[in-house]
């Protein structure tokens, strides 16, 4: 089971590497044939950071985008967590720490379970 996770993510981080390369080639064309179009594009970014609760000046933005830091973030953040994960299907869940709202106070996922009950998390969505 771990190998074929290996391989898995291997292959993700080739298809990671690939687009990677893939944009900031589209980057470096679209900035030497046409530099507004790449402004425009840049913008656009910078406003979607902005929609998500990443607000960066332009200037800031564009220097993070499309970088070796980014990809191995992107990286760290998707795929590379899975390995160290230890959920498994039909196994135990784990009892992570929690953070109230407030953010400063924290529970277990246990202190929330009754006895006699099935504790159901729901993670939602946003959208």
């Amino acid at each position: 089971m771990r190998a074929v996770q290996c391989v898995s993510l291997t292959l993700k981080f080739a298809g990671l590497v690939v687009l990677y390369v893939m944009m900031r080639a589209v980057r470096a064309v679209v900035g030497v044939v046409s530099p507004l179009l790449r402004r425009k594009m840049d913008i656009y970014g910078a406003k979607r950071a902005q929609m998500y609760g990443t607000a960066l000046a332009l200037e800031d933005y564009i220097d993070l985008i499309f970088t070796s830091s980014s990809l191995w973030t992107e990286w760290k953040e998707r795929y590379l967590n899975e390995l160290q994960c230890e959920t498994r299907v039909g196994g135990k869940a784990p009892d992570a720490p929690l953070l109230h709202m407030d953010g400063l106070t924290q529970a277990r996922l246990v202190d929330f379970a009754k006895k006699g009950r099935p504790l159901v998390v729901n993670f939602g969505s946003c959208t």
